[in-house]
């Protein structure tokens, strides 16, 4: 397997676990937005697409299985589906920002994002009512998404703009300034926000995850290591896109007492006379 390949891969994996909405995540508000978005561009792309072949216009939560202008036969459909899909992916590497050219264009992650989303939105709408799309098969989606990034990345060679923008990270002297911050307010809410704060950032988990920790999964733990033993605290945490329960090794903050989750824990605990009443490490965020 080639380095695009790879990469395409690992991308498919990780998009797809977030769009896929069945039982377990019907009711994330994050999925539907994302299913939401990429049916727009759909529908843009469609609409062009309709006046081609000179047929009215449709949005995509209207269309069957079988296509626009078929007679219903699966070889029919398939074609028609694999035409449509292809040219939606040369429509992602020039399409821009909500379909206004102002706004300059979609990044490689938006892309891929809206590609990934549309599929699965089309594979559970037509789940058990007609005939499964080849298009919509492992080895013929990955074929796309490599062109798709292969496409992204001739680009950045003409421009010399990086294919992925990363999120510039907050360094130490902000959250010290957020912990400083919290601890002059002196509230209760200021306590619960400086721990979730720490508690994210040692966990590498959300805020969703983190707010529901309960106390029952905290514990102490001893740590042998040559002549010296002491305690840690450890985290039992599930992290949405990974599944599995973790517990997780929580050191003392070696250079700040700010960024220190013991230190947060402890005046938290100190900061709420009713801290013993709840059976969760700080109040679920309040929408």
């Amino acid at each position: 397997m080639d380095l695009l390949a790879c990469v395409t891969t690992a991308e498919d994996k990780e998009l797809e676990a977030e769009a896929l909405c069945d039982m377990r995540s019907a009711h994330l508000a994050s999925s539907e937005t994302k299913i939401s978005n990429a049916l727009k561009h759909v529908d843009i792309f469609l609409a062009s697409c309709c006046k081609k072949i000179k047929t009215p216009r449709i949005s995509c939560r209207h269309l069957t299985c079988y296509g626009v202008k078929t007679s219903g036969i699966v070889e029919e459909a398939n074609m028609w589906w694999d035409d449509m899909i292809g040219s939606f992916f040369s429509y992602l590497h020039t399409a821009n920002k909500c379909g206004d050219p102002s706004r300059g264009r979609i990044s490689y992650e938006t892309a891929t994002g809206h590609a990934s989303s549309a599929k699965v939105y089309c594979i559970n709408k037509f789940r058990g009512c007609g005939p499964e799309l080849n298009v919509f098969r492992s080895t013929k989606w990955r074929e796309l998404r490599n062109e798709l990034l292969a496409q992204f990345k001739e680009e950045t060679k003409k421009t010399g703009k990086a294919l992925v923008n990363g999120h510039e990270a907050s360094d130490d002297s902000d959250r010290n300034a957020i912990a400083i911050g919290c601890c002059w307010l002196g509230t209760v809410e200021a306590a619960e926000f400086l721990h979730l704060n720490n508690t994210m950032m040692q966990c590498s988990g959300r805020g969703t995850e983190l707010s529901l920790l309960t106390k029952e999964g905290v514990k102490a733990s001893d740590v042998n290591e040559l002549c010296c033993s002491y305690k840690i605290l450890k985290i039992d945490l599930t992290r949405q896109k990974d599944g599995p329960r973790q517990s997780i090794s929580i050191y003392p903050h070696r250079d700040s007492m700010h960024q220190d989750v013991c230190f947060s824990l402890m005046y938290l605990i100190v900061s709420d006379p009713t801290y013993g009443t709840s059976k969760h490490l700080s109040s679920p965020p309040k929408h």
